[in-house]
């Protein structure tokens, strides 16, 4: 999504006719703020996979952990390969709007 954004306001940038379009100024005022709640997601996975992983090593919660048999977690992971990490030649061409 982040690597989208730019490509999309250059679109938008470039052509006056989508500029002044409500619709693809709301649509972008949303796309904005679903990228927002994604890293704050994100970032909410992430601290609380620290906070868990740190529990797991302090008195008393420690014994509690071990008594039920909690594991460290990794917390979030990203994918390194895959084809959903691949650009197609489709992709990769130049968005064309008609208004």
């Amino acid at each position: 999504m982040q690597a989208l954004m730019p490509k999309i306001s250059l679109v938008v940038e470039d052509n006056p006719e989508l500029k002044s379009n409500e619709t693809v100024t709301q649509f972008m005022r949303e796309l904005t703020d679903t990228a927002d709640k994604l890293m704050y997601a994100r970032r909410s996975v992430i601290d609380l996979t620290q906070n868990f992983n740190e529990k797991l090593v302090m008195f008393p919660s420690n014994l509690i952990a071990g008594l039920f048999g909690f594991k460290q977690q990794a917390g979030l992971q990203t994918p390194q390969s895959g084809s959903h990490l691949e650009v197609s030649s489709d992709e990769m061409k130049d968005v064309k709007v008609d208004i």
